[in-house]
C-alpha cells in the first residue's frame, strides 16, 4: 500500500479545526468578564456573541450532518460558482476572511451570546463530535449560503478559518481591554 492511501484525509482538517478552537478559547478567557458583553465597536457583536456565532457555526454544520436542512442561500448561483472557484481557494491558502463579512441568519447570535464561563464546554463539544461525524458521515457536500456545494473538507476546513478569523477579533479585543481603550463608542 502507498503512503498516500494510508494517509487520513480528515488529519489535517480536523488538526486545523482543534488548533483553530484551542486558539479562540484561549483569546476568549483573555477578555475580562466585565467587558465580555460589551460591542466590540458600535453597532457590532459583544465577544459573547461572537463567541455564539462561532459556536453555532460548528452545530449548523453538524445539523447539516444530520439531514437538518441547508442554510438559506444569500448568494445566486453564479456568484456561488465564481466564489467557489475563486474565492474559497484563497481563503483557505491565507487562512484570511474579509472584515465584516454578514453572517448567514441561522449563524447570528439570536440574544446577548453565551455566557464565558460556559463557552469551552459547549465549543469543545460542537467541535469534537463535527471531527467525529465528517469521518462517517454519508453525506459528501455542505451547502454554504455564499458559495454553494462545497465538499467535506473544504467546508471542515473553512470553518476552522473562520474560527481563527473570530480568534484575531478577541484577540484584539482583549489587548485593548488591556491597554484601557473604550469600546463599543
Amino acid at each position: 500500500m502507498s503512503l498516500r492511501g494510508a494517509r487520513d484525509p480528515w488529519a489535517r482538517p480536523s488538526r486545523e479545526n482543534r488548533v483553530a478552537v484551542d486558539g479562540f478559547l484561549r483569546a476568549a478567557i483573555r477578555i475580562p468578564a466585565e467587558v465580555w458583553d460589551v460591542p466590540l465597536h458600535e453597532a457590532g457583536w459583544s465577544p459573547a456573541q461572537v463567541a455564539e456565532h462561532v459556536t453555532l457555526t460548528y452545530e449548523v454544520f453538524l445539523g447539516q450532518l444530520a439531514g437538518d436542512p441547508p442554510m438559506r442561500r444569500i448568494a445566486g448561483p453564479m456568484m456561488q460558482r465564481a466564489l467557489r472557484w475563486f474565492f474559497v481557494p484563497h481563503v483557505l491558502f491565507h487562512r484570511s476572511l474579509p472584515l465584516r463579512a454578514g453572517a448567514p441568519r441561522e449563524v447570528r447570535p439570536a440574544g446577548p451570546g453565551v455566557r464565558q464561563e460556559a463557552l469551552e464546554a459547549r465549543l469543545r463539544s460542537a467541535a469534537e463530535a463535527l471531527a467525529r461525524e465528517v469521518r462517517v458521515s454519508s453525506v459528501r457536500r455542505i451547502n454554504h449560503p455564499y458559495f454553494g456545494p462545497l465538499s467535506l473538507r473544504q467546508a471542515a476546513r473553512f470553518v476552522a478559518v473562520h474560527t481563527e478569523h473570530h480568534q484575531r477579533q478577541l484577540e484584539a479585543a482583549a489587548a485593548s481591554s488591556s491597554a484601557g481603550e473604550p469600546r463599543g463608542m
